[in-house]
């Protein structure tokens, strides 16, 4: 079910241009949140009920504290990569006096 509903969102923002509108982008991404908040439950569900009471404090933080970690990891990659982007088209689309025309990964010297 997750997948279903978590999918059509986040699929078409990885073929989406900077031309599209805010309010596109967002439904994108609620869409995709449902669905990962559809995953959410189901996933504790089954630890909690195959322990006991006295575990269950442990494992109920484990898992959360796995789905933290898994989310602060994907921020990480998706804001290098937002970095790599902006640094690309600064490069390119900038006057050369700004720092345009420069090749991606040089300094003005042409050094990597």
């Amino acid at each position: 079910m997750a997948t279903i509903v978590s999918d059509p969102g986040g699929l078409p923002l990885m073929f989406s241009s900077p031309s599209i509108s805010v309010i596109v982008f967002a439904g994108f991404l609620a869409v995709a949140g449902v669905g990962m908040g559809f995953v959410s439950v189901p996933t504790l569900l089954p630890v909690r009920k195959s322990l006991t009471a006295v575990n269950l404090g442990v494992a109920t933080s484990s898992q959360q504290f796995a789905r933290t970690l898994g989310g602060s990891v994907d921020i990480v990659f998706a804001a290098a990569l937002a970095a790599a982007l902006v640094s690309l088209v600064l490069c390119l689309f900038l006057p050369s006096g700004l720092g345009g025309g420069m090749e991606p990964g040089r300094d003005r010297a042409g050094k990597r």
